[in-house]
């Protein structure tokens, strides 16, 4: 300070002393970065009359404001007047409603709250999904509320055993080690919905086919050199000899669509192992025509 003139250096406090004959005074003087930019959030909350639930803004490190909080529809949810960096909102009835945050710099930003009903139904886009050990992959749930509907929203996601496939609270799963994993989104409602996660080795060669796949035809990969073949959810149909003389082909993986299998399938796979979930067409296949199989259980 020079002449009375305070630089401001840093953000934080500091105490300013004038000392003149044998008085003094003090003065504390806070600084602080003006706020350039922050965002809020879009939400997905149930609708339940009187409840709050909390928004909360991203503000960049080191910038500080007074916030004043709106809603564009307070019959749908009101703010709670703060005039911090997050408010609370009680939401009424279901609808989407502007959330609005404006600070004393002048900036404002604003975001949708979907208020909806509670949910109803939650169904995985695909029962089961198989994943290469270490790779990862996102899951789809379709949630419904009444006349509403979202994908992966007002759910919880866990995992029954983390140390296979772990999921986080988008529905991304990582695949940690070889074996089975149910993963179960469930709702406050106590709506649920499972998808069974197989994870698969990661030094075989592996054929992955494309997941829209629905049948594979008579001959279609015999004589193929890899040594792992994922099988994806959906397909219902393995032709006659379709795999037939591929001499490598240690495991194949069968999903529970499958319902026919045809003759000679896997003749000539000598190292084969067929890897089942749960007693389905694979298994009984496995069976009649003496393959080694191994059946996974997520239960």
């Amino acid at each position: 300070m020079e002449d009375g003139v305070v630089t401001a250096l840093s953000t934080g406090y500091a105490t300013i002393t004038l000392t003149a004959g044998g008085a003094s005074q003090k003065i504390e003087i806070w600084v602080y970065t003006p706020l350039e930019d922050f965002a809020v959030s879009e939400g997905w909350v149930v609708a339940r009359d009187g409840i709050s639930v909390q928004i909360v803004d991203a503000v960049p490190e080191g910038g500080t404001a007074s916030f004043t909080w709106t809603s564009s529809d307070e019959m749908i949810a009101l703010t709670d007047g703060s005039t911090g960096n997050s408010t609370w909102v009680t939401t009424y009835k279901p609808g989407d409603v502007t959330i609005t945050a404006a600070t004393d710099t002048g900036i404002s930003r604003s975001a949708v709250l979907h208020v909806c009903y509670p949910v109803t139904a939650a169904v995985f886009e695909r029962a089961e999904m198989i994943v290469q050990e270490g790779a990862a992959a996102q899951l789809t749930c379709n949630v419904t509320m009444r006349t509403q509907s979202c994908v992966n929203h007002l759910v919880t996601f866990t995992s029954s055993d983390e140390s296979v496939a772990a999921v986080d609270g988008n529905g991304r799963i990582e695949a940690r080690f070889p074996g089975a994993a149910i993963i179960t989104a469930t709702a406050s409602s106590g709506v649920t919905a499972e998808c069974t996660v197989i994870v698969t080795e990661q030094n075989l060669d592996t054929l992955c086919m494309p997941t829209s796949l629905t049948a594979i035809g008579d001959e279609a990969f015999a004589g193929i050199s890899a040594e792992m073949v994922v099988i994806p959810y959906g397909v219902a149909s393995i032709g006659d000899r379709a795999f037939a003389e591929c001499t490598r082909l240690a495991r194949v993986y069968v999903p529970t669509t499958v319902t026919s299998i045809g003759e000679g399938a896997f003749d000539g796979c000598e190292a084969l192992t067929l890897v089942c979930v749960g007693c389905n067409t694979g298994y009984d296949y496995a069976v009649e025509h003496n393959i080694p199989y191994i059946v996974i259980d997520p239960n």
